[in-house]
């Protein structure tokens, strides 16, 4: 993102050291070594990603500095630098520093055979679970190179139109719309026995759900274009208001520090919203109404740390875009591609430290970013 103008001169500031290519080879080939222990150990995904993007990470913090002194571009320099105060910034040519980097797809040991409807990654463990209409669950380890496939299991009549992990990761949670059956699997025993508790209506049909990050509140909303707030211990429904502008809801999805409510409509428009104001307010107004989807609005998703939406449309190709919360714009940036990378989306999903980010597509593929 362009950093503001300054009236005054910038303190002039020495130049860091030019970097040593051999060094920095010598420490990429080091981290991919620690990376492929990894996948023999049992180690948390943060400690992965940091392998994987540590010196490269390093490397962009030196970039940037260069980038904004207040000289830049020398001919004998390595590396491109551009002047980031420049107003017209937003107007050049993108350096690959600022590049979202292509993986094999998440799935490529293993591609459907038909068109996904899922792609998450387990909330602990480096792990990647597809799912799709071919009536099979698959479960990939992730690292960005090889992905190798752990394990798939085939659901007999069964065609996935959606998997979720359990919130403890241990259980994958599976529907279809050709009954009304749920098929859960215990990934430690292999069977589960679950019952209903309760359940709660709405005045019209449910086009999607979202929990608060401690559980206690769910957020529906509806084709008819409202929005419900329950509380889930008492089935009380807390609050409800209209989505602004919008005539037919189709998803929606809440931030994981409470701050922000994302409601997707079919005209493709998606309302941000402070989920404060959701709460309180009987007519609350968008912090942004997104419009860069020219079809209706499918698939939302934060990352964890709340600085990212992912938003895409299942109706078009290429039609996925990441809005970057604290300024409410959209990156120029992705997708960009000389070929079709991610053709029609029907499920996001970011890694639970957001060193990667993946999609299922009607190829049969998941996409996989850092």
């Amino acid at each position: 993102l362009p950093v503001a103008d300054h009236k005054k001169t910038a303190t002039k500031r020495s130049r860091p050291p030019r970097l040593d290519p051999e060094e920095e080879e010598q420490l990429r080939q080091q981290n991919l070594k620690r990376v492929a222990v990894l996948g023999e150990e049992d180690d948390s995904v943060k400690r992965l990603e940091t392998l994987v993007f540590g010196a490269e990470e390093e490397l962009l913090e030196r970039l940037v500095e260069v980038m904004l002194a207040p000289d830049f571009i020398h001919k004998s320099d390595p590396l491109e630098m551009v002047d980031m105060r420049h107003r017209y910034r937003r107007n050049l040519m993108k350096g690959e520093a600022e590049s979202m980097k292509k993986c094999l797809h998440a799935n490529s040991a293993r591609p459907s055979e038909d068109k996904l409807t899922t792609v998450q990654f387990h909330p602990s463990a480096q792990v990647v679970m597809t799912a799709g209409i071919d009536q099979s669950v698959s479960l990939f380890q992730v690292d960005g190179k090889t992905n190798p496939k752990i394990q798939s299991i085939h659901l007999e009549r069964f065609p996935v139109h959606k998997a979720q992990f359990s919130q403890d990761g241990e259980t994958v949670i599976a529907t279809s719309l050709r009954n009304k059956m749920f098929y859960l699997y215990d990934m430690m025993e292999g069977r589960v026995t679950n019952e209903v508790v309760r359940s709660m209506k709405i005045n019209g049909d449910v086009s999607g759900v979202a929990f608060s990050r401690d559980g206690s509140k769910v957020f529906v909303n509806s084709e008819e274009g409202e929005v419900y707030v329950w509380d889930t211990r008492s089935s009380r429904c807390l609050h409800r208001f209209t989505d602004d502008g919008c005539v037919k809801g189709t998803s929606i999805a809440a931030s994981l520090n409470g701050r922000y409510l994302a409601c997707g409509s079919q005209a493709g428009v998606v309302n941000i919203y402070s989920q404060e104001a959701c709460l309180n307010s009987s007519n609350p107004k968008p912090l942004r109404a997104v419009m860069n989807l020219l079809t209706s609005a499918t698939s939302l998703r934060f990352n964890p740390t709340s600085e990212i939406l992912a938003i895409a449309s299942r109706v078009e190709d290429e039609a996925v875009r990441l809005v970057h919360l604290s300024s409410l714009t959209v990156f120029s940036n992705f997708p960009i591609a000389k070929r079709k990378v991610a053709y029609r989306a029907s499920c996001l999903d970011f890694s639970p430290h957001s060193g990667f980010f993946s999609l299922a597509n009607n190829k049969g593929h998941a996409p996989l970013f850092r």
